[in-house]
């Protein structure tokens, strides 16, 4: 892999309404590259259908600098594909996702590049303040990552983020892979190159509120389970042929009990009753996993682009 004088560095950063962000975010980036004098610099801000000055922002700071990229989505597609995109347009040997909100610390830039220059393909940031989120953050949080390793063939890190270094190669493989719905934090995991961790602790938001609330991370966290997991699938078929068996052996032994033993004490329909709640149940959770894969195929045979660019600067 290049490195050296003339090797580039590429910065994508997904934004959505962070105008009072982006400039503060850019003063920081600069300031790192103090410590990376050898590296060409290349900065793309992803704007993901803001409704406030963020784009107004992004062109003014192409003006000022010509290292600065902007891309703008005709409207929200969501932080993957905001991702995807500037993945996609980068140039650098290495190219590193931050969020525009300032919790990602730039200061760790230079560690990343060196960890990289190490011989890893991939460089995660891996946050260490979980506590300090609010409990509906942290509940989901916890429930996401114990439902996603439980049913996943490739497990991620709790405390993983976006904040990454991605090779060339490693930028190369993702866009070579044919599916819409792409999920780059489980895709790390799975390309199996040489990697490494970095732990930060994340800062407050630099300012605002941030856009990607927990309603919109519900459809990161159904497109990141249908994208890898295939143990469902197969528990759905396992769970079914256990239930079906325990079925037939506790109908007859309730019946046994019943007419042998006691027939006053279990009434037919109270029992007959408790297992059709007890399997409709089950058919409804297991019809309605099954029903996710049917619409990520549904997405993936319509054959939409994951975003459509309204202009670039």
């Amino acid at each position: 892999m290049p490195h050296g004088a003339h090797s580039t560095l590429s910065i994508v950063v997904p934004v959505l309404n962070e105008e009072r962000n982006i400039f503060p975010l850019y003063e920081a980036v600069i300031a790192v590259w103090q410590e990376l004098p050898e590296y060409a610099r290349e900065i793309i801000f992803v704007d993901d259908g803001s409704t406030d000055g963020t784009w107004n922002g992004i062109s003014s700071l192409k003006r000022k600098d010509a290292s600065v990229k902007g891309i703008r989505f005709a409207r929200n597609f969501g932080k993957e594909s905001a991702i995807e995109a500037g993945l996609r347009a980068a140039s650098g040997d290495a190219v590193i996702t931050i969020d525009g909100d300032l919790q990602h610390p730039p200061e760790l830039i230079p560690k990343m590049v060196h960890a990289w220059k190490a011989g890893n393909d991939i460089v995660r940031g891996h946050h260490t303040t979980i506590a300090r989120h609010g409990f509906p953050k942290r509940a989901t949080s916890f429930l996401f990552y114990r439902l996603f390793n439980l049913i996943s063939d490739t497990p991620i890190v709790r405390g993983s983020s976006d904040f990454c270094l991605f090779s060339r190669r490693v930028v190369d493989a993702f866009d070579a892979l044919p599916e819409k719905q792409k999920f780059h934090r489980l895709l790390s995991e799975w390309v199996g190159f040489p990697s490494a961790s970095i732990s930060y602790e994340a800062r407050e938001r630099g300012s605002g509120r941030s856009a990607y609330t927990l309603t919109k991370l519900f459809p990161l966290a159904r497109r990141a389970i249908v994208s890898s997991a295939t143990k469902p699938m197969s528990a759905i078929l396992i769970i079914g042929c256990i239930l079906s068996v325990l079925g037939v052996v506790l109908t007859f032994g309730l019946l046994y009990y019943k007419y042998f033993v006691d027939y006053e004490y279990i009434g037919g329909a109270v029992v007959l009753a408790a297992f059709v709640v007890f399997n409709n149940g089950l058919l409804f959770i297991a019809f309605g996993v099954m029903s996710l894969y049917q619409i990520a195929i549904y997405r993936e045979v319509q054959n939409r682009p994951s975003y459509i660019v309204r202009e670039t600067v």
